[in-house]
């Protein structure tokens, strides 16, 4: 762990705009600073605009969050302890440093890029699952649709004031996005799924160019495409501290109001689901023998 006090640092490695610009460049390349200016600009105009349009502060304050930026995509903290936040600008310089380092603004319990769960897995917190946040991804579950048609959730991840869910109504798939609570965009099916066995998939294609974008979402079932929608914007850091992932039902709130948590267990078999951050973009279906040769190698 790498451990600095940021006003400590600013004060004594840049003691001025000049020095702060130095010390910016000796520890950021052109294409990583230029990739960031954008962000820079905005961030800084905002919390300024909170207390007042003072030329001289909303320099300083862009200056200053560069060398927050800088010194924590150096130093890859794992914890960050902030006494005080003033206007916010520091914090959202370091956060957006996190996340460009590959800590996505929290510890990860979780290396590589893919997790397998299985039925009856819940209350997982979001450390212990892959992130999928501003990335493209895929969630793709193997169920069993009883007679009667599929109703319930299959996997969640969040509760009500955000996160995703991938379930089923009236017999059809559905993907929910929620965001922040404010927000819910979903993704239906277009017919019900048969009894028997199924590979329900959701690829979410990110757009890239910053944190917290959008992206479309595509539904497959047995490598079929079925339904596809937008997802305007995403939440780039947290869905929550409380809420969790589950399989198989909602233990906390609901992401969808398509549903309530109660009533919210999976009403067919489910035998796996798999999170796979990136996308392979081929058939859109996972072959279970290649799942097994996997799970034996890691005996």
């Amino acid at each position: 762990m790498a451990w600095f006090r940021g006003h400590e640092d600013v004060e004594r490695l840049a003691p001025t705009l000049v020095g702060c610009v130095e010390f910016v460049r000796t520890r950021l390349s052109p294409a990583e600073l230029a990739g960031r200016a954008g962000e820079f600009a905005r961030m800084a105009a905002w919390t300024a605009a909170r207390v007042s349009q003072r030329g001289d502060y909303y320099i300083a304050n862009a200056y200053r969050g560069q060398l927050l930026y800088a010194l924590v995509r150096h130093h890859r903290p794992m914890t960050i302890l902030e006494i005080g936040t003033g206007r916010g600008y520091s914090t959202l310089a370091m956060a957006l440093a996190l996340v460009d380092a590959g800590i996505a603004g929290r510890p990860e319990l979780i290396t590589g890029t893919s997790q397998m769960l299985y039925p009856a897995m819940r209350r997982l917190g979001e450390n212990a699952v892959l992130n999928l946040k501003n990335k493209s991804h895929s969630v793709t579950a193997e169920v069993v649709v009883p007679d009667g048609g599929a109703q319930g959730v299959i996997v969640a991840q969040g509760g009500a004031l955000g996160g995703w869910s991938l379930y089923t109504k009236h017999g059809m798939p559905r993907y929910c996005y929620n965001l922040l609570g404010l927000q819910r965009f979903t993704i239906t099916g277009t017919a019900p799924l048969p009894a028997g066995s199924h590979q329900i998939r959701a690829e979410f294609a990110y757009d890239g160019g910053g944190l917290g974008r959008g992206g479309e979402v595509r539904l497959y079932v047995d490598g079929q495409r079925v339904g596809s929608g937008r997802v305007d914007s995403t939440e780039a850091y947290t869905y929550s501290f409380d809420e969790t992932t589950d399989v198989g039902c909602e233990t906390g709130t609901a992401v969808s109001d398509d549903y309530r948590a109660p009533d919210s267990r999976f009403n067919g078999a489910i035998d796996w689901v798999r999170l796979e951050a990136g996308l392979d973009g081929h058939d859109h279906l996972i072959d279970p023998e290649h799942l097994t040769r996997i799970a034996m190698t890691r005996q």
